[in-house]
């Protein structure tokens, strides 16, 4: 029997996006059988190499997954966000829930954890006999530490987020490529625009954050790749999760001739998506894939949750092949995951889909250089 728990925390604001390109990384493809054993190949050859040279290598603890040797797997996690959001942190922990009552492990849930409370929460998952502790966000990356002090001896560290280093030797990390990601979302967004016979987009976010500016940039870059003299109109309500700030927003964009608002947000998520279609706008869905919603509120899926990711993880501690001082990184254009999807809201969605995948085959081989200031994005559309 599965014994699920979510235990609130303290509130903190959510943190969005997935992750800028690693220093280090381990490319995982749908953690296929046959790539698992490549990667584990490649680790089996780099630990030889290490013990020449004296390098640190990534670490398999060859007691996965029942760590502690208990009798039962647990599974800990930590989330800055609501897991009740029906966005992004709902997102991550849903896969875990059926994967773990499927293989009967138990899952306990700690969200809405503070920053200043993560490290705290992490000894007490310990305590708690976690063979796993899966910090959902890098905004609890304080927890991290606390993977190499004595009271967590049995537990795996994971950590899943946006990140360019390896913070710990003993924690395994998972990052997808942010801004190729919201690029792409970007692109998706000036291809419906063009559909539309309109100029203008919307964002709308909640606290002016560091990942959430550079969101933005990449998300407008993409959509003037597609319409060069389009708008991108950027609102910032202060709040994740505040669905009145949220619709105020929206409102007022589309009162300015927004007719697809990228709705980069958390709990309020839905409240601007309904005020977007009030308007007679389509919304941009924030990680997850909204396409299925009822209402047809969503044009476009942006699709970076950790979800899948952490499912895969999963998987692969159940073979015992979680290597910790790793970074396991998804790329845009080979994994399923990032990138983007346009609904079936959008007439033609799948002219513009084909569009989408092909910029993102560009990014993935390197003809499309995102972020570089000194290369010309291209234009694939009319702008």
């Amino acid at each position: 029997m599965i014994r699920s728990r979510r235990v609130a925390g303290v509130s903190i604001a959510a943190l969005m996006g997935v992750a800028t390109v690693a220093t280090q990384s381990i490319v995982a493809s749908a953690a296929s059988d046959d790539t698992a054993a490549g990667t584990a190949a490649e680790e089996s050859e780099g630990t030889a190499a290490a013990e020449e040279t004296g390098e640190t290598r990534p670490v398999v603890d060859e007691r996965q997954p029942d760590v502690n040797g208990d009798g039962t797997v647990v599974i800990g996690v930590i989330s800055p966000g609501d897991t009740n959001d029906g966005g992004y942190y709902e997102a991550f922990i849903t896969a875990a829930e059926a994967y773990t009552e499927a293989n009967g492990w138990e899952l306990t849930v700690v969200d809405r954890v503070n920053a200043a409370d993560g490290a705290n929460q992490a000894r007490n998952l310990c305590r708690q006999g976690a063979d796993m502790v899966a910090i959902a966000a890098t905004e609890n990356r304080d927890a991290v530490p606390v993977a190499e002090e004595d009271v967590c001896a049995n537990s795996v560290f994971t950590l899943f987020g946006d990140f360019t280093e390896q913070y710990s030797d003993k924690v395994a990390q998972v990052t997808g490529e942010s801004d190729a990601t919201e690029y792409l979302i970007g692109v998706a967004v000036g291809q419906v625009l063009l559909e539309q016979g309109s100029t203008t987009a919307g964002w709308v976010g909640g606290p002016e954050l560091d990942f959430s500016v550079r969101a933005v940039q990449f998300y407008t870059e993409g959509v003037l790749s597609q319409v060069p003299d389009a708008e991108v109109l950027v609102t910032y309500t202060g709040s994740f999760d505040d669905g009145g700030k949220a619709r105020e927003a929206v409102v007022s964009q589309t009162g300015q001739g927004a007719t697809v608002v990228y709705t980069y947000l958390g709990g309020a998520t839905d409240a601007a998506a309904s005020a977007a279609l009030d308007a007679g706008a389509l919304a941009v869905s924030p990680g997850t894939d909204r396409c299925d919603d009822e209402d047809g509120r969503f044009g476009v899926s942006g699709l970076f949750a950790p979800g899948l990711y952490f499912e895969n993880l999963l998987n692969d501690f159940s073979q015992g092949r979680v290597a910790v001082g790793t970074i396991i990184q998804y790329k845009v254009g080979v994994d399923p995951v990032p990138g983007a999807k346009v609904c079936d809201t959008v007439e033609t969605a799948a002219e513009i889909q084909a569009i989408v995948d092909e910029v993102a085959a560009g990014i993935a081989d390197g003809s499309i250089a995102v972020g570089d200031e000194e290369s010309t994005l291209p234009t694939t559309g009319e702008g």
